[in-house]
Parts: structure tokens; sequence; C-alpha cells
């Protein structure tokens, strides 16, 4: 059981590169716009499975959009919005499992995640989940790590913890502290879990966790998960929390070789996706436009992200790698 974590750093892995100089080595790529035929309203939480595109949209009563990248069309809307069975209430974060080719909701609001197979999402037949059920703690967002554990993060009044460990069917397994000096040092609860806020992505072959911090905290963690307790391999970023809301990560994502991580410059708003090997090395960086959310291709070729039009309308897009 994982309870009351520290966290060991092995300082010869650590790097003083910011993410500032990284990003002046990006490079940019020509996107292309992706035909899309039906109307998009709101869409996020972009996910990829399987040769298709995934997505949340929040203004329509069947929340999950599938669509077949090959094709280029929508093959289903599905999945209603409510508090019915079987149904969710959003905002919701999409989640996908390659190994299991599965697709799970997370209702941030409820704590209800419900795992489908991505085939009986794509015919439409009357759904029957792999499983359901309630995180005992944490509800905020989520990652897998291995076949048997979560990670789920949330307000935790009583514990400076990052995170909790649950296992698959929701149960409290303990708890898990990935904190740096700075948040953990944070006395009251609700500043701590503003200021600690981040997006976890890992990638399973390795065991290695990433740890994006959203705002506040300029920095990006690497952890290797695959001893009992959790060991800093690398760091990125600059030390001390900044005393208004910016914006640094907006989003982590991991495929089988990749970390990747959606940063922006607060100097100017531009976006760059930086792409990180199973040691945190700087891999590849690459600039794109204005977007807050994406996902990249299990063959690490494709990056696909939502923007706006010249008319301000939502438009998928995609990168080639």
């Amino acid at each position: 059981m994982l309870v009351g974590i520290t966290v060991s750093c092995s300082k010869q892995d650590r790097t003083s590169q910011t993410i500032e100089e990284i990003i002046t080595s990006a490079r940019d790529v020509v996107p292309r716009v992706l035909s899309v035929d039906a109307m998009l309203s709101d869409p996020y939480q972009l996910q990829t499975q399987s040769g298709y595109l995934l997505w949340i949209d929040g203004r329509k009563e069947r929340v999950l959009t599938i669509y077949d990248i090959r094709q280029e069309k929508i093959v289903r809307q599905t999945i209603n919005e409510g508090k019915g069975p079987l149904e969710v209430l959003p905002p919701i974060q999409l989640l996908t499992d390659r190994d299991e080719h599965t697709v799970g909701l997370l209702s941030r609001r409820t704590g209800q995640y419900t795992v489908y197979r991505l085939t009986d999402l794509i015919r439409d037949t009357l759904l029957y989940p792999v499983r359901s059920f309630h995180f005992a703690q944490g509800r905020d967002h989520c990652v897998k790590i291995g076949s048997d554990r979560y990670l789920s993060a949330f307000y935790f009044p009583d514990t400076v913890a990052s995170a909790a460990v649950c296992d698959t069917a929701g149960k409290f397994m303990g708890w898990l502290n990935t904190f740096p000096e700075e948040i953990r040092e944070i006395a009251a609860p609700t500043d701590r879990y503003a200021s600690g806020q981040s997006s976890m992505a890992y990638l399973e072959k390795e065991k290695v966790l990433c740890v994006a911090y959203l705002a506040y905290l300029n920095r990006i963690q690497f952890f290797d998960m695959s001893e009992a307790e959790p060991k800093l391999i690398r760091e990125y970023g600059v030390p001390g929390l900044a005393e208004k809301y910016i914006n640094y990560s907006l989003q982590s994502y991991a495929t089988d070789r990749f970390i990747y991580v959606l940063w922006m410059n607060n100097s100017d708003k531009e976006r760059y996706v930086l792409k990180f090997d199973a040691r945190g090395t700087t891999v590849d960086c690459i600039h794109v436009r204005k977007c807050n959310n994406f996902c990249v291709s299990s063959d690490d070729e494709k990056i696909y992200t939502v923007e706006s039009d010249d008319n301000l309308e939502p438009v998928i897009v995609e990168y080639q790698l």
C-alpha cells in the first residue's frame, strides 16, 4: 500500500534547462484541417484509439464523438448526458487503454468512472460497460498505472498528498505525494489544491509518470514508478510559485514510447508540444497554433489538436511529425 510516500531525488538526473530554453529550438509543421461531416460545438478531451479520434462535446446531448481518421467522417455519437444508468455528467475526462481497446469516461462532478469496449461504442448496440465504479478518493482527473491501479487527484483537505491510489474498482489503497517543496509548504488546503493542479501521463512499459503543473508553478516532472517509492528522475522549470494565476502546461499525453506536454509561453501565448523520452530527455519541440488540448497517434507520427478557424469556429487540426 502506498501511504505517506516521500519522493527521492537523483541529482545527477536533474536538469537546470528551462522550458523557455527548449522552445527556442521549436520547429514549425504545416497544419492540415481535417474534414468533419458535422458541426462542432465545443470539442475537448481528444484521444486516439485504433485509427479513430474521440472527443467530448460539452454542448450536445450525446457527449462522445467517434471519428474515423482515414475516412474523415464521424461514425458515431453516443453516451447521453444525464444522471441515469449509463449516462454521464460533465465535465468529463476521456481516457483510452490501447492494450484493452477500451474507452473510459470519468465524471469529474460525481467521481463515476465507466469503461466501454471501443467496438461496442462504434456499433452503438445496447451498451454494457466493461466496468463501472466510483472513486473512493479523488475525481478531478485520473491516470491508470499498470494493470491494477489508478492515480486519482482531487481536493484533499486532510493530507498533503497529490493523488490517491485506487484499485480497478475504485477502492482506496493509499496516498501518493509527488508535490514539490513549494506546494507541500502551503498550509491552506484550498491554496495547495489550486497551486498543485496538474495533468498526469504514464508510460506503461517504462513505468514513468509525468506530472505537468497547470498554473502557478512552471514545472514538469518525471518519476520512476518501478519501485515501492517513486523516484524523481528529471524535472524542468524554474523555482517558486507565480503570484497570480498563470497557465503553463495545458495537458500531458503518453503513447507507448513517448510523453508529450502542451505548454504555453506566457510572454506571447504561443503553444508548443514538447516531446520527451522515458528518461524525461527532450526529443522534439513542435510549435502549434493556439489550442488547449491535443492527442498523438499511437505511432507517434501525428499530433491532433482542437483549434479555432478564422471565423472562431472549432476545427480538428493534424500536424505531421
